[in-house]
């Protein structure tokens, strides 16, 4: 995976198929899994992020379920990373 994204702009970039890829694998709309079951919803953006990369889905799937959720949480960009090349971000305003 090349650069890393948020959570948020991962879920943000999900296409129709991505959708229709989580949901036969999870068994569960994205909304649902985003409302109800958020572990799961995390696990099926790594998901997403692994299909991108090239894996199956079902190696995707299985590879999202068999990774520590904190390994699976080290895959996204952090919230509140700044872009140092922002200069209203604090770490900007060091530059």
């Amino acid at each position: 995976m090349s650069t890393k994204l948020s959570a948020e702009e991962t879920f943000e970039s999900l296409t129709g198929f991505d959708e229709i890829a989580i949901s036969q694998a999870f068994k569960a709309d994205v909304s649902d899994l985003a409302q109800n079951r958020a572990t799961t919803f995390t696990r099926a953006l790594y998901f997403v992020l692994l299909r991108r990369d090239g894996k199956s889905d079902t190696d995707a799937k299985k590879t999202a379920l068999e990774t520590r959720l904190g390994d699976v949480l080290d895959n996204f960009a952090d919230e509140d990373d700044v872009d140092p090349s922002e200069p209203d971000s604090e770490s900007g305003k060091d530059d």
